[in-house]
């Protein structure tokens, strides 16, 4: 039998739904095949391979760990951006009932994106290896030359989400579980890790840093040293933010869930503003890997690292140089 749309009054079509999902799947395989064919470009442009081997062009050496970083990277920003559309409209919302439901679909895609974010530094770990063995002079320009104030962009910007996210995490689960061992543990793991983003984030050449030379003459800031300091720290904010997200999982089974912990929760705007934040975080995080990433291979004037160049390139639309008239000169 028919069935109605809710509110409306409306029939629905028999079988629509099936075609709906089928429309929905084959969109997002098609999204998902495009974004594999551009990896496979951006990464040849990065570390290419010879030109007359068609398979090691598409599967150069960082092909794969590109796709994964940003496979993890599209979940995490999709997630956090389901979240804020549900924490607009659950301020949007009317009634109880529907503020939970929105309330519970937004920490839903919370989790989602919560948990794709802290497997995301292990890939661009094993990513920037094979930068540094396959392009050593792009390595050297992220990590320690001119571009380097990206990373440290990069850097600040993930602390800001592992930060964000953990203090929603303890929010909501010190206020729905009285009794639970997390009004002990979330507000120390929230302190761990504000202090690890904040030595994640300091840069350590600082003359890279446009502008910073007006405030300081100081070339080198000790504590923003990558080894041991920020391998610390980032260990330390993957490791605590996994025990948030694990104590926020587990709460969806609980007796109690934390959506409907009390009617205070109605009248929350600080939740709902925490996951439109980590929206807008998590796509200016893609953004700025991704200039990160290009700008590895610009700075050297490359287009395709190695290959051609922007010199050799510009013949491609200026043309090759014209004689003159007389025959004996070059117009340029």
């Amino acid at each position: 039998m028919p069935g109605f749309i809710r509110g409306t009054g409306r029939e629905t079509i028999p079988g629509v739904n099936g075609y709906h999902l089928a429309f929905g799947w084959l969109a997002a395989g098609s999204a998902l095949a495009a974004m594999m064919v551009i990896d496979m470009v951006a990464s040849y442009m990065l570390t290419p391979r010879s030109p007359d081997l068609l398979w090691e062009q598409l599967f150069n050496p960082t092909m794969i760990h590109l796709h994964l970083h940003r496979w993890f990277g599209n979940l995490t920003w999709t997630g956090f951006g389901l979240s804020a559309l549900c924490a607009t409209a659950y301020w949007r919302a009317n009634t109880d009932e529907d503020k939970r439901h929105y309330d519970w679909a937004g920490g839903y895609c919370f989790t989602i994106g919560f948990g794709a974010l802290l497997a995301m530094p292990i890939i661009g770990y094993e990513y920037l290896l094979r930068i540094r063995y396959e392009q050593p002079q792009a390595f050297q320009t992220l990590m320690l030359g001119g571009r380097s104030w990206l990373f440290d962009v990069v850097a600040f910007l993930y602390s800001l989400l592992v930060i964000l996210g953990s203090f929603y995490i303890a929010r909501r689960l010190t206020a729905a579980s009285p009794g639970s061992s997390s009004r002990v543990v979330l507000p120390v793991s929230l302190a761990v890790v504000t202090i690890a983003g904040i030595v994640l984030s300091m840069p350590y050449h600082l003359q890279h840093i446009p502008g910073l030379h007006v405030l300081t003459d100081r070339a080198i800031n000790p504590l923003g040293k990558m080894q041991p300091n920020k391998y610390f720290a980032i260990a330390f904010l993957v490791l605590f933010g996994l025990l948030n997200w694990t104590y926020f999982f587990r709460s969806f089974s609980g007796r109690l869930p934390w959506w409907q912990a009390g009617p205070e929760n109605s009248k929350d705007r600080l939740n709902p503003a925490l996951l439109i934040a980590l929206s807008l975080c998590a796509m200016l995080i893609m953004l700025t890997m991704g200039w990160t990433r290009e700008t590895a291979r610009a700075y050297n004037g490359y287009l395709i690292y190695g290959e051609l160049s922007f010199e050799d390139e510009r013949r491609t639309y200026e043309g090759p140089p014209r004689s003159s008239p007389q025959g004996n000169g070059v117009i340029e």
